[in-house]
């Protein structure tokens, strides 16, 4: 299937707002997260990916993706590999070399296709751990499986 990427702006939350969650239509446009959408041939908007860009305790970037969501007909069509592809190009273009998903346990079907697009499964460092807390204001990160990927001339040994 044929689509194309354009950056989702705040006056087009719209498009969305009665399939996901209004937290997630109210970060669009807000400073360091970023939405990407995907549009079918005939413009017609098929999903969008919102990851957010934060920063580890030592001053080092992460990338998030926070929300995946592609529309029933569009499913099974490719939509989300095209996106996570499109925002893990944007994230290396900004020098942006880890990425990471906290997926909740319960979602087996979102572990396996995030695990198929080249994150892996870590125990979470201490790092990891206080961008958590600092992110959330809560523990609870065992309720969520931690999956990583490596972008660009990123430091693989440095977890």
């Amino acid at each position: 299937m044929r689509i194309r990427l354009f950056t989702l702006k705040r006056d087009q939350a719209r498009l969305f707002e009665e399939e996901v969650p209004e937290s997630v239509c109210e970060n669009i446009g807000k400073r360091e997260f970023f939405t990407l959408c995907a549009a079918d041939t005939f413009n017609e908007p098929a999903g969008f990916l919102q990851f957010y860009v934060g920063k580890l305790s030592d001053g080092r970037s992460v990338a998030e993706i926070v929300y995946v969501h592609v529309r029933e007909v569009y499913r099974r069509k490719g939509v989300a590999s095209r996106l996570v592809s499109g925002a893990l190009s944007s994230m290396e273009e900004s020098s942006i070399g880890r990425v990471a998903v906290f997926v909740p346990k319960s979602l087996e079907e979102a572990q396996s296709f995030f695990t198929s697009a080249g994150f892996i499964g870590l125990a979470p460092d201490a790092d990891m751990k206080e961008y958590y807390e600092r992110r959330y204001g809560k523990t609870g990160m065992e309720e969520h499986t931690l999956l990583m990927r490596f972008v660009g001339d990123y430091d693989k040994t440095v977890l």
